[in-house]
């Protein structure tokens, strides 16, 4: 199933059939994140970048309905009982940050895409030009692109006399 869904995402850049999710609640270690008496539920679902296969427009509600579905059957989710939600499709990566073709998590996750194979944070070719973001080094992730702005902010300061 793991390889079938990575096929149609990177490979054929289709919606998945039976598509993999993570899913975690924070609330149960961050009470703050629900108001009382309830929880807040976090699903991320890999999607391929915005292109000629999937129109977002026409394939959103019905792709949305699908991971309710799993959700349903294999966490024990009751849809009833969720008061707000947010759905976030490539076409809001690129609209509300500007992310190239949508893709949230950078370039590819080939293994000459990944770690050290990434872009450098430094241009080779332009003095005091400096990359941030998932498609560079360190990586994908609210995480790893923050450690990444960090280190290039530090690098700076340094090249240029600061702390």
């Amino acid at each position: 199933r793991y390889r079938e869904n990575f096929e149609a995402i990177f490979r054929d850049h289709a919606l998945p059939e039976d598509p993999s999710f993570y899913a975690v609640v924070p609330s149960k270690t961050a009470p703050r994140m629900a108001p009382d008496g309830m929880e807040s539920l976090f699903v991320l679902v890999p999607v391929p970048h915005l292109g000629p296969n999937v129109d977002w427009n026409r394939d959103g509600d019905a792709f949305r309905e699908k991971v309710y579905g799993l959700l349903e059957r294999r966490c024990g989710l009751d849809r009833s009982r969720v008061v707000y939600e947010k759905v976030r499709t490539p076409l809001d990566w690129r609209d509300e940050y500007n992310l190239e073709q949508g893709a949230a998590f950078g370039i590819g996750h080939g293994i000459f895409q990944v770690g050290y194979f990434r872009p450098p944070m430094v241009s080779k070719a332009v003095q005091g030009m400096y990359f941030v973001g998932a498609s560079t080094r360190p990586g994908t992730g609210v995480p790893l692109v923050t450690i990444g702005a960090r280190l290039v902010a530090d690098r700076i300061g340094r090249e240029v006399g600061g702390s």
